[in-house]
């Protein structure tokens, strides 16, 4: 472990080492809910899916 907390660093090495211990849970990802709340960019992607299905509805 002390050469990969050189490598990377004491914080990055203590989240990894409780991620695989289970005291640290999902370390790095964005907080949201069953609304994708926090999730800009796949909102937006979920947005224009939408707009294509329309479109393309339109088009048959």
């Amino acid at each position: 472990l002390l050469n990969l907390s050189r490598m990377f660093g004491k914080e990055v090495m203590a989240n990894v080492v409780g991620s695989v211990e289970g005291t640290v849970k999902f370390y790095g990802l964005t907080p949201t809910n069953l609304k994708l709340e926090g999730l800009d960019r796949h909102l937006k992607l979920i947005d224009n899916y939408k707009k294509l299905h329309a479109y393309r509805a339109r088009k048959i």
